[in-house]
């Protein structure tokens, strides 16, 4: 419940300039919250967006890294954290992220790689995966 409390504050913040001490407050609390349930994902996901809010972008990846490595559920904090390392121009560290999460999002349903669906470049580059589809056909 004090999460969701302070999750409410944190989305009222956002339509007012940013208050530096009063999102330092929040993330102070969630980092006490954390400490007493370091499995919930929720939590940090929070924290990396006040830091994201206070212009600490490198923070708020680490933080998301953190929760990846510790949370029962990863896949919200991958998500998140993919779209703060391609914002921080980090698309190589992006698709990575990505790829990691597909493979545990497959291994944890059991699906398996179709190769007619698998559009990852033979040399493993990003930018040529720009290409057009048909070359990967």
């Amino acid at each position: 419940a004090k999460a969701l409390r302070i999750e409410a504050r944190s989305y009222l913040r956002e339509e007012e300039p940013a208050d530096a001490e009063a999102l330092e407050r929040l993330s102070e609390e969630l980092s006490a919250l954390r400490k007493r349930a370091p499995k919930l994902a929720g939590i940090p996901i929070l924290q990396a967006r006040l830091a994201a809010r206070l212009s600490r972008s490198q923070d708020a990846i680490k933080i998301l890294e953190e929760a990846i490595a510790s949370c029962d559920d990863p896949l919200p904090a991958e998500s998140m954290l993919i779209g703060y390392l391609m914002r921080a121009k980090q698309r190589d560290r992006a698709l990575a992220v990505s790829r990691e999460s597909e493979n545990l999002l497959r291994a944890s349903v059991g699906w398996s790689r179709h190769p007619r669906w698998d559009r990852t470049p033979p040399d493993g580059d990003i930018n040529s995966s720009r290409s057009p589809p048909h070359r990967f056909l």
